[in-house]
Parts: structure tokens; sequence; C-alpha cells
């Protein structure tokens, strides 16, 4: 959430100030919110998101696509950066910058809650989960091994009543569909497995930690803006979905 109001806030200004063009970008991680992209969108501004796990790779890609046309970068972990004087995520500029906006949201007599309603209105309801599960010592380990292992090679075909369209294998830099094509992926190598569901914008990730003896589930799930359904309701449904998805791939994976 903090996220995609920080992006938004920090694209709107440099757009009010006749600072930004379409050689900007913003940086995020495939386990951060897709609302990051689609706000970048709207304000034709690329994004780069498809990166390894970690803020590091976050400032790589500054290096490597320019410093100068860098805006924005984040990832699910609370790491937010703006400008170029580091490359490491920044909490005081992050918290500077989050009081600015609540100050401005004020001002118009609105909270961040009901800001953050106003992009959901515009860009469609987004809720994401992330689960961490602990498995210690060298059982805890074969346990992850075993479970990506399962996740590659036998992927469930649906979960939370949601149909498997294809899975993404970071590692093995392949997309191979739900009928069994098997396609190149674009992007770095890295241990990492995501799904996606036929709704676009659905999708669970799995991944060991890379600093701690745990598994990763994140989910993400999200709803259009143009069929004109209550937000409440879409809501609660999300929330819904993200614990039958819970439910469904804490059972899938025996964790």
């Amino acid at each position: 959430m903090l996220a995609a109001l920080l992006c938004d806030y920090i694209l709107q200004k440099r757009q009010q100030a006749g600072a930004l063009s379409l050689e900007n970008f913003v940086v995020t991680t495939p386990v951060t919110t897709r609302l990051v992209r689609r706000i970048a969108d709207c304000y034709d501004v690329q994004t780069y998101d498809k990166l390894l796990v970690g803020f590091k790779w976050i400032a790589e890609q500054i290096d490597i696509s320019g410093a100068e046309n860098f805006l924005y970068g984040t990832e699910e972990s609370h790491g937010y950066k703006v400008g170029k004087y580091s490359r490491d995520k920044d909490r005081a500029v992050a918290s500077m910058l989050i009081v600015e906006l609540a100050t401005e949201t004020k001002s118009h007599g609105l909270s961040l809650h009901e800001k953050l309603d106003a992009l959901f209105e515009q860009h469609g309801c987004h809720a994401e989960k992330t689960i961490s599960v602990y498995m210690h010592g060298e059982t805890g380990m074969q346990q992850i091994k075993s479970i990506m292992t399962k996740f590659r090679e036998a992927p469930p075909e649906v979960l939370a009543d949601m149909q498997v369209r294809q899975v993404r294998d970071d590692l093995e830099q392949t997309v191979r569909a739900a009928q069994g094509a098997v396609a190149p992926l674009d992007g770095p190598s890295g241990n990492l497995v995501m799904l996606d569901f036929q709704a676009d914008g659905n999708y669970v990730a799995v991944r060991p930690s890379g600093t701690e003896p745990k598994i990763k589930f994140y989910l993400f799930t999200c709803h259009p803006p143009e069929d004109g359904s209550d937000r409440d309701a879409v809501q609660t449904m999300l929330q819904n979905r993200l614990t039958a998805l819970a439910h469904d791939l804490n059972a899938f994976a025996g964790a």
C-alpha cells in the first residue's frame, strides 16, 4: 500500500513540475504489488520489474538503466528509494515523503486510506499477502528443496477455485503453459516459481529466503476497475480469495 501511494505521489509531483519524460523509470521486484506498474503506466513511465528479489538488484538496475532517469524504487519488504545519491533503501526519505503525502491529502479533506481507495478506483483493487514458513536445520533445508521441486515438477492445477494458466520458473528460465507448451522466460536466473491464474494480475510466487531458514509464499490478487462493482464488496472478495489461496498453498506444500 505504501509502495503504491508513494509511487503515485512522486510521479504526480514530477508531472506537475514538468519534470517527467518517457525516459524516466521506476524499479520494483516481481513479488511487489502490480499496482506500482499500473500507476507508472498511467504516467507513461517505464517500469523495470524482471529482477531477482532483494533491494541490491533494484540498485543494480538503477546503474544499468541510468541514475539520471531514475525516479523511484520499491520492494514489498518495506524498501523505498527516491533520488540518485545512494544505492540502498532509505527509510528517512520514505518517512518524509509519506508525511508530505499525508499532509497534502489531509488539506483536501482526505485520509491516506481514501487516497488509496482513489488509486483502486482508477487502477483496480489490489490485495497481497506474504506467508513465511520457517524450517530449521538440515531437515528444514531438505524440506524447502522438496517443496520447490514439487512446484516445479508437479505444480497444482487449481488454487482457491482458480485455474493455473502457466508456471514461470526463474531457475529453469521457462514458462510452461497448463496445456504443456514450454517457452523461454526472459529475465535473470533465480530460485523463484510463479503460478499465473486465468484472471490477469492474480498469481502466487514461491521462493526460499536467501537469508533465513524459511520458504516464502507471495499471494497477489486484483479486480479490474471498469466493471463498476462495489469497492467494499470487491475488497472483501479479494481478502477471502487470499485466505483460500493461503489455505490451498499450505495444503499443497505440506507446510
